[in-house]
């Protein structure tokens, strides 16, 4: 488990897309060419390395249509579970597509956002974790976590962390830099040449000392806002 700041929530309101379930139009370019057609549609954990965390089926629309060369929709089917009371809601819906021409001939698909009222010819659609529906990001006012952490400099020297062990990382982990659960620093990978590992570990110690001193400062700030003085770190 992290420490002090492993947890924070974010000022906004609403998710980041990184914290949502994805569907990128382009990972059913082959789908769309067989209507009828029927595939399941996967997410895993740490960064698509480590375990399944959803899955949904979709199948391509029209079905039994002879006349129809490409799929005008794509039906979506999946179940929601309440993470607070374990209910569950099933879900069956059509996507509809849109297809525009390519400079070098054939064509690409794109989304028409299944929101009522809107249709917004989009490549990704998004579920945040606790939604119900894949609509646009506007549809669903997502931010992007870059963007709302600008001028935030614990979030930056953390995510500057994170990256930085995951190159070193056999694994590709991406700790928090208060977290205890994982080595600091990690052992070099098999195969990894010394003098490559060794520059990678000096970026991720200067991450992880960006990061303390951040975080100290903001504490600092933070005591001193609610008049409560914190002893020299």
């Amino acid at each position: 488990m992290g420490g002090w700041g492993s947890g924070r929530d974010s000022y906004a309101t609403t998710p980041n897309v990184e914290e949502c379930h994805t569907l990128d139009v382009n990972a059913f370019t082959e789908l769309v060419d067989h209507p009828g057609a029927f595939g399941p549609y996967a997410w895993y954990d740490n960064g698509g390395n480590g375990d399944k965390v959803a899955e949904i089926g979709v199948r391509a629309l029209p079905v039994d249509d002879a006349s129809v060369e490409r799929a005008t929709h794509l039906r979506v089917e999946y179940t929601v579970t309440d993470n607070r009371t374990d209910e569950t809601t099933d879900h069956a819906y059509p996507i509809a597509l849109n297809y525009t021409a390519c400079n070098f001939g054939g064509s690409r698909p794109w989304f028409r956002c299944p929101m009522v009222g809107c249709g917004t010819r989009i490549g990704k659609l998004y579920r945040p974790l606790n939604g119900q529906i894949f609509a646009c990001r506007e549809c669903h006012e997502l931010g992007y976590r870059s963007c709302r952490e600008s001028g935030d400099e614990v979030k930056q020297a953390e995510r500057r962390y994170r990256r930085a062990y995951a190159k070193i990382d056999s694994n590709n982990r991406r700790p928090h830099p208060n977290s205890t659960d994982y080595p600091y620093p990690p052992g070099r990978p098999a195969g990894m040449h010394r003098e490559t590992y060794e520059t990678h570990l000096t970026k991720l110690r200067d991450a992880y000392h960006e990061w303390q001193d951040a975080s100290l400062t903001e504490l600092h700030a933070l005591a001193e806002s609610v008049g409560v003085e914190v002893p020299p770190g």
